[in-house]
């Protein structure tokens, strides 16, 4: 067993607190991250604030940066309701406590000598991020209590990488206080968690994307419990609460989300109140939940009893209570007193448990994408096979999906699905892992060339529908263009759906806070294209599509409701492709 740290120091944080913006396309707060080395070989990730002059100046630069916000950061659609009741008596519970000290983990995990990232990406600011010595087995998001990044978070977090998770450690009170600000009556962490996972994910260049685990310790458990039921399924592979207690002090009311039914009547008092949750009739993952360790007299106390917990955890869906809570303490080196003995018995078989708790969810966790055969294994590849039967005109058919530069998530995840169901199968490339490096228009046809020419044998099959979404699509025009003759003829139809006005074929964290300023300029590409091959599908809300200006003789152009996301009506979308095909 790995020794549990013993100092207490902290570390100012050594980076400025990004400026939040926001942009139209991608409603999540970013900051621009820079690569610089610190001490033991430690890698910081740092935000720096920015102005729009900065922003206009760092998009002309030579691009140093190592990671991409998305344009279609896609969240469900919120539904009318909130997730929790009020209390009928004022709770006890703590306003959230803001404490940046994520810095102090990286500087202690330097003075140890660990490898340890320091990353920032929307509303996550400064996150720990530790690895395990291999491949890992799971990429867990680790939500802290409201006390902030404390020793005890750190020492949590660790016991789970020493069973091969990658954890990034997340401050849970920084991280609600940042929804403050959100316009709404309700917010949506889910869907930012979704993201960060997959942001994580292809940073550390894992070699598929799999959907993290949520654990959490206190505030931070009850926070992953509500993200679980809040999210759609497959979201998230489980999650883990340790002295859960369903009271969560969030100025903001979260969201309903998806098939999660709550109490009627108003969720949220004026004060910041804390939040009561109820059991969810329908968890999309397994959610365990179990008590932490207790007994030393500088132990935090927990907010509920054990015995109240496991009530609500036998009232809820897909959950379990897992045995826990001996005595001992991880607490205690929180304000500065002794740490417990390493050589703790008790505090070992909790350690012991917690770690075998988590083991338990990891061995089911949901599918990530499989890895793609070795002929194309050097690309994000997803296959979504056919699960319907197609019809007569679309039997020689498959598509090509690149997706927008939030990864394989919601829209390009669903409009494939329903391709799918319709006897279309889809190869789904990952543009967040495809252009984490700088890519061209020549690479990239040669690169759809070569996948055209593999899928037509492996799925015999004679035409292919190349579809781009947002960066997708963005970037396919310049690529359709420089392919060869052969493959060029396959293409029945050309979808470009949320077209843009510059195409990039790399991430700039610039574009996440506005449209792209310096790419390469999109129309004369689409007017290269033969008469009739492509599609331009907007919605009526985006005010930098392409679409519009477009000849109408040459290029079908599609109006649908909505903005960049088409007010998620995936449906309408693949039926457009569907009818689409049908004609040529």
């Amino acid at each position: 067993m790995t020794a549990w740290m013993d100092g207490t120091n902290r570390i100012a944080p050594s980076v400025r607190t990004p400026r939040v913006m926001t942009h139209r396309r991608a409603p999540l707060a970013a900051a621009l991250l820079f690569v610089s080395l610190t001490l033991s070989g430690m890698t910081t990730v740092s935000a720096q604030s920015v102005t729009h002059a900065d922003l206009a100046s760092a998009a002309s630069a030579k691009s140093t940066e190592q990671a991409a916000k998305a344009r279609n950061v896609l969240k469900p659609a919120p539904k009318a309701g909130p997730v929790a009741v009020p209390p009928s008596v004022a709770s006890s519970v703590p306003a959230p406590v803001m404490m940046p000290a994520a810095a102090a983990a990286a500087g202690a995990a330097a003075s140890r000598g660990a490898a340890t990232d320091i990353i920032s990406h929307g509303r996550f600011e400064n996150v720990p991020v530790f690895r395990p010595a291999g491949e890992p087995n799971a990429t867990v998001l680790f939500l802290s209590d409201d006390d902030g990044w404390t020793p005890r978070a750190e020492r949590m977090a660790r016991a789970l990488v020493d069973t091969g998770a990658l954890v990034a450690g997340i401050d849970t009170a920084r991280l609600m206080a940042n929804f403050t600000k959100d316009d709404g009556a309700c917010v949506f962490p889910s869907g930012d968690l979704d993201n960060f996972g997959r942001f994580l994910e292809a940073y550390e260049k894992l070699p598929g994307y799999t959907p993290p685990i949520l654990v959490g310790d206190g505030v931070g458990g009850t926070f992953a419990y509500a993200m679980l039921a809040q999210a759609k399924s497959e979201t998230f592979s489980g999650a883990l609460s340790v002295d859960f207690c369903p009271a969560l002090p969030m100025a903001k009311p979260l969201c309903q989300g998806e098939g999660v039914h709550f109490g009627r009547g108003i969720t949220h008092t004026a004060g910041g109140a804390p939040m009561r949750l109820l059991p969810a009739p329908a968890l999309g993952a397994p959610w365990l939940a179990m008590s932490g360790p207790a007994g030393n007299p500088t132990a935090r106390a927990p907010r509920c009893s054990d015995r109240f917990a496991q009530g609500f955890v036998a009232r809820a869906s897909n959950a379990s209570w897992v045995v826990g809570g001996l005595a001992g303490s991880l607490g205690s080196l929180s304000d500065g007193t002794d740490a417990p003995s390493t050589n703790s018995p008790v505090l070992a078989d909790w350690v012991t448990q917690y770690k075998n708790a988590f083991k338990r969810l990891n061995a089911h966790h949901v599918a990530g994408t499989a890895r793609p055969p070795a002929a194309v294994a050097d690309l994000p590849v997803i296959e979504v096979p056919a699960t319907g039967q197609p019809a007569a005109n679309m039997a020689d058919a498959f598509a090509i999906l690149l997706s927008g530069d939030g990864g394989w998530a919601g829209l390009d995840r669903d409009v494939a699905g329903a391709l799918a169901a319709h006897g279309l199968p889809v190869v789904g490339i990952d543009s967040l892992r495809y252009f984490w490096s700088a890519r061209t228009p020549a690479s990239g046809a040669l690169d759809i060339d070569r996948l055209v020419r593999f899928y037509q044998t492996r799925w015999n099959k004679k035409r292919v529908i190349l579809i781009g979404y947002s960066q997708g699509a963005d970037v396919l025009p310049f690529m359709v263009n420089r392919m060869p003759p052969a493959s060029k003829e396959r293409v029945a139809l050309l979808v470009l759906m949320g077209l843009g006005q510059k195409a990039d074929f790399e991430f700039r964290m610039t574009n996440w806070v506005m449209s792209s300023q310096n790419g390469l300029p999109i129309r004369p590409e689409v007017e290269r294209l033969p008469d009739g091959m492509a599609m331009c599908v907007y919605g009526a809300d985006e005010d930098d599509s392409n679409c519009p200006g477009l000849d109408p003789k040459r290029v079908q152009i599609v109006k649908m409701p909505g903005g960049h996301h088409f007010d998620g009506n995936y449906t309408k979308l693949a039926d457009l492709i569907l009818e689409g095909v049908g004609k040529h």
